[in-house]
């Protein structure tokens, strides 16, 4: 699932049965999603959710316990992005610093 170039906030809810996705305009809080999607590991193996410029927020929530065999892969693009998780990280890869030339701005 591709951003756009302009600044936006990926929030992902990470459940035992699914992974819900909500991606809004970063400078708009409280405005509507522009995209809204949950996830079933029986549909999705693979969710590659990548930034393609701006300053992107990746906030990924794990609920406890078990998650969805469904593997999250975050791809920041070229410019600033800030990946802000809760809970374990199971089945969750943050690419992009590296290529990019940059360091990974975790929590």
């Amino acid at each position: 699932m591709d951003g756009t170039a302009q600044a936006e906030r990926f929030v992902v809810r990470r459940y035992p049965d699914s992974v819900a996705v909500a991606v809004y305009a970063a400078g708009a809080p409280g405005g509507p999603p522009r995209f809204q999607r949950t996830f079933l590991p029986t549909e999705t193996r693979l969710l590659t959710l990548r930034g393609r410029g701006g300053t992107d927020v990746f906030e990924v929530r794990t609920a406890p316990g078990r998650v969805a065999r469904l593997r999250l892969v975050i791809v920041p693009g070229p410019g600033p992005a800030r990946l802000a998780a809760e809970g374990p990280r199971r089945r969750l890869t943050y690419h992009g610093a590296a290529a990019h030339g940059r360091t990974p701005a975790l929590p």
